[in-house]
């Protein structure tokens, strides 16, 4: 692979890096309703207020990397909302537009047909480049992210555990305490028997799951927990692609369910439907899950 691809992979992959610090889902999963417009003793801001902040500055550093009539805001309030979400405004909305806009900038990252390091068309300097506009993405997310696992803390809000927060998308219902264990045909190919039980740490590769999982009920992700060993799914990863930027996993043993993940977004019925094309072409190619 060479240096370019090296250094767009890389960027992609930071913008939710979930290695040195907490992650995007974890920091939100399970924040409860009614603490989420409160501002704890010693704090400065609400944890409504840290994501919506949040949102807004990605969505203006996105829209000044795309926008060629890009406008910057007349003041630096425009990016802060009130203590608690107005009656149009909703934690789930603000969350799902930062992964949508989290994803559009990830494409940018990736995009060969961009120079990472030429000046954005609407740029008022010479370092104003797209690397440079992705790289502020990512160390703005990862300080408002410290601050709202604070607030978290100080709202007795805050479950201590595993960095990552794990999910599993399919359309068998489950409830909490349930095992989800290896043995069931898998989704692709052929459907062979599968030896191992799939896990993510992101929510849109756990969307995909739920998706294209086979059966008629409706697509459903959980949070899991592995009851034993997991590694690297080989099929997303070191086989296939560099790294693990899907943050995709597997386990020969069982996955319980701690939880189910409500208000999830689907993907385009255009960006589905691309999906599903490519997997009925690798299953007519007879290529299989990786198994071994």
């Amino acid at each position: 692979m060479d240096a370019d691809r090296q250094v767009r992979e890389l960027l992609a992959r930071q913008l939710d890096w979930g290695e040195a610090h907490v992650g995007f889902d974890r920091a939100l999963a399970g924040f409860a309703d009614h603490l989420q417009g409160v501002v704890p003793v010693g704090s400065a801001h609400s944890g409504w207020q840290l994501l919506e902040h949040m949102r807004r500055a990605q969505a203006d550093i996105l829209d000044f990397c795309v926008n060629p009539d890009y406008v910057s805001p007349a003041s630096l309030d425009e990016y802060w909302p009130a203590v608690a979400p107005s009656a149009d405004e909703s934690w789930d909305a603000a969350a799902a537009a930062f992964e949508d806009d989290l994803t559009a900038l990830k494409r940018l990252a990736l995009d060969e047909s961009l120079d990472l390091f030429a000046r954005v068309p609407t740029a008022t300097s010479e370092t104003q480049t797209l690397a440079r506009a992705l790289i502020l993405v990512t160390d703005h997310n990862a300080y408002h992210l410290g601050q709202l696992v604070s607030v978290r803390r100080a709202l007795g809000e805050w479950r201590e555990g595993p960095s990552e927060l794990f999910y599993h998308g399919t359309r068998v219902d489950l409830k909490p305490g349930d095992l989800i264990e290896p043995g069931f045909r898998s989704n692709y190919g052929t459907r062979k028997q599968a030896s191992h039980v799939y896990l993510t740490a992101t929510l849109d590769a756990a969307t995909w799951g739920a998706e294209l999982a086979v059966g008629d009920g409706p697509g459903r992700i959980y949070t899991v927990e592995p009851t034993g060993p997991i590694e690297d799914d080989p099929n997303l990863t070191d086989k296939k692609f560099p790294g693990n930027p899907t943050r995709s996993y597997r386990t020969r043993e069982a996955l319980r369910v701690t939880g189910e993940v409500t208000g999830w977004r689907g993907h385009s019925p255009e960006e589905l439907k691309a999906m599903k094309d490519n997997l009925e072409r690798l299953k007519k190619l007879g290529v299989e899950a990786i198994e071994d």
